[in-house]
């Protein structure tokens, strides 16, 4: 047996031999930038509410409302806009 006759009984077509339809490369193409920006959506909010290691070291506190760090000097919610001072908050203060 020789081998050229060997590699040429092994020959299987190639994927990239069908010719792609310009509908199907939309599709893939917006899929995949749909599935990207999820992936980045979902990071920031991760990192909006479980904080990250920055540079700033800047005391910070959870928000009441919903829980996203947030500067502890801070009157409102960067996120959910809520109010932070005590004479505004409904948390539960009662007044004597």
């Amino acid at each position: 047996m020789t081998g050229s006759s060997f590699a040429v009984g092994l020959h299987t077509a190639s994927v990239l031999d069908a010719p792609i339809s310009l509908g199907r490369l939309v599709f893939l193409v917006a899929f995949g930038v749909l599935v990207v920006a999820t992936i980045v959506i979902r990071f920031e909010h991760a990192r909006a509410v479980y904080g990250s290691d920055d540079a700033t070291r800047e005391p910070k506190t959870n928000c009441p409302s919903c829980g996203a760090r947030i500067l502890a000097e801070s009157d409102v919610c960067e996120y959910c806009e809520e109010s932070l001072t005590d004479n505004e908050s409904g948390y539960g203060w009662i007044d004597d």
